[in-house]
């Protein structure tokens, strides 16, 4: 998985650096001893021959021993620079080498135990699925029944909504263990934005008309994009419907599309309370809420909805990016032009 790929590069640059830090450490301090000392016995033997107090044969050799032990002295200060280089140049290898096999062996339980995780997940909310779209599809029926008395009615009503926030999440698991996984794959087709916009749109309409919030497009008819037309579809209506839930009644909520030369960009724009700064670097997080900050009032969710919109763009090769105050919040979908 490209996650784990990556954690094992940057914990495998981690252990690098530490032991060639070492390395480079305990390598430079015995090359500058080693210099060090060769330089003073140097100097004293230079000494010597200058006060001509131990004199060596003849006087009239002494220019030539000193140029001879000065050439010794530069050739062993080169022959040192180059075991200095060599030695730190095998231990990156070799180091670089047994800190990739050990960041695999680190990280390979926490990648099994997170693979059991997301197969678990996966299987559950599949196994779920079916049995709950069963009981949504019952109460409806009955729902239909004239005759049914007013409390039983609410009684029901009530149930069918705790059963379609089920329904939603198990959806929204298996989405997110799908793209996990790699196994959702997308294909890609060229269309026109306005196209799925409405779709979107006439999805969230009937919510939006509870709270009488207009929703506008502002769309060129003739603005084309290459994605996936549906997995675009349900990146919308996850946005449009946090739009709709976090903004006041009778508010607006502008849905806009253009492009420049490398990207086309689609924003979301409503007219809520905003997101305060402290959440803004979490809203993608799975399962995590805003805690009342942009409502006063309690709202339906699992906190799963933008982490599955983030999957799903991410997986096209696109960016999601969020910008809020106290007037609003835009999301922002970012689309490489194909």
């Amino acid at each position: 998985m490209k996650q784990f790929l990556a954690a094992k590069i940057r914990l495998t640059i981690w252990y690098t650096t530490i032991i060639m830090m070492v390395s480079l450490f305990f390598t430079g301090a015995y090359y500058l001893r080693t210099i060090s000392m060769i330089q003073f016995q140097y100097e004293q033997i230079e000494l010597r021959f200058q006060n001509n107090n131990q004199p060596i044969g003849n006087p009239n050799h002494v220019p030539r021993r000193l140029q001879v032990l000065d050439e010794d002295f530069i050739e062993v200060q080169r022959f040192l620079k180059n075991q200095f280089i060599i030695i730190n140049t095998l231990v990156f290898v070799l180091s670089a080498s047994a800190s990739y096999f050990l960041a695999g062996k680190t990280l390979k339980p926490i990648q099994i135990s997170l693979l059991k995780q997301r197969r678990f997940v996966s299987d559950a909310a599949h196994e779920l699925k079916t049995p709950l779209t069963s009981m949504r599809a019952s109460l409806e029926v009955q729902l239909l029944d004239k005759k049914l008395p007013k409390e039983a009615r609410n009684i029901l009503q009530a149930n069918l909504e705790d059963l379609k926030s089920l329904i939603s999440l198990s959806e929204n698991l298996l989405s997110l263990a799908r793209t996990d996984e790699g196994s959702f794959e997308f294909g890609t087709a060229k269309f026109r934005v306005n196209k799925i916009a409405n779709r979107a749109v006439r999805h969230i309409s009937s919510l939006a008309k509870k709270k009488e919030i207009s929703i506008q497009l502002n769309i060129e008819k003739n603005l084309e994009m290459s994605s996936n037309e549906n997995a675009l579809v349900e990146v919308l209506l996850v946005l449009l419907d946090n739009a709709v839930k976090y903004s006041s009644a009778k508010t607006k909520i502008v849905v806009e599309a253009n492009k420049d030369n490398k990207n086309v960009f689609i924003t979301v724009k409503d007219q809520g309370n905003g997101i305060s700064n402290e959440d803004l670097p979490y809203i993608f997080d799975r399962f995590y809420r805003v805690d009342q900050s942009r409502t006063n009032q309690e709202k339906s969710g699992h906190g799963l909805g933008l982490s599955v919109a983030q999957a799903i763009v991410q997986q096209q090769g696109g960016q999601i990016k969020v910008s809020s105050s106290e007037k609003g919040s835009i999301f922002t979908l970012f689309f490489p032009l194909v």
